[in-house]
């Protein structure tokens, strides 16, 4: 999604005001900027709020030179009481396992993360789960990258296979659903 919208803009949107969400979710937002090194980043937990009618929103920013690895559960959000289904565990098993790999890994390059997302041969819980008998499975893996300002998508295993889309985050053109798009004759 492309938006010309600031943080505050997006912390209204995801607010969703006088109805809220029922369910929450993460959203990454990225504030592009010509020079990359003035783009920022931001990890967004929405989760639904038992006081009022909206949602309840934690932004946090994510550091230059830094990964984020978001799984299946809540990583800033206390008000909301997440169900212990079956990925719970397995998304709690990953992130530490992401810790520790990024700790003894250089993670330099896009082939040094790939290795990291595709990592399949480590114990009961892998980065990239992928098995028949996994309970859960991997949909896709995305790797945003600011300095070419693409999102790069795949949905088998990173580390053994391509990507499947490259998006462009230069977003040159924007329309509104409610914009009549002409076509040319």
């Amino acid at each position: 999604m492309a938006s010309k919208a600031d943080i505050s803009e997006i912390r209204q949107i995801l607010s969703n005001y006088n109805v809220g969400t029922a369910d929450a979710f993460h959203v990454n937002a990225g504030l592009l900027s010509k020079n990359s090194e003035q783009s920022i980043f931001y990890s967004i937990e929405v989760t639904p709020s038992n006081m009022e009618q909206k949602s309840n929103i934690v932004i946090k920013l994510v550091e230059k030179d830094s990964s984020l690895f978001y799984v299946n559960r809540l990583k800033y959000t206390e008000t909301c009481e997440e169900l212990k289904e079956s990925a719970w565990e397995s998304s709690n098993a990953r992130e530490k396992l992401f810790s520790e790999l990024i700790k003894i890994s250089t993670l330099k390059s896009l082939n040094d993360a790939l290795g990291i997302l595709g990592a399949t041969q480590i114990g009961k819980y892998q980065i990239y789960t992928d098995k028949p008998d996994d309970p859960v499975n991997t949909i896709n893996t995305g790797v945003f990258d600011f300095k070419k300002k693409t999102w790069t998508i795949w949905t088998n295993n990173p580390k053994v296979n391509y990507p499947i889309l490259r998006l462009s985050l230069e977003f040159k053109e924007f329309i509104s659903p409610t914009q009549h798009i002409e076509e040319n004759p």
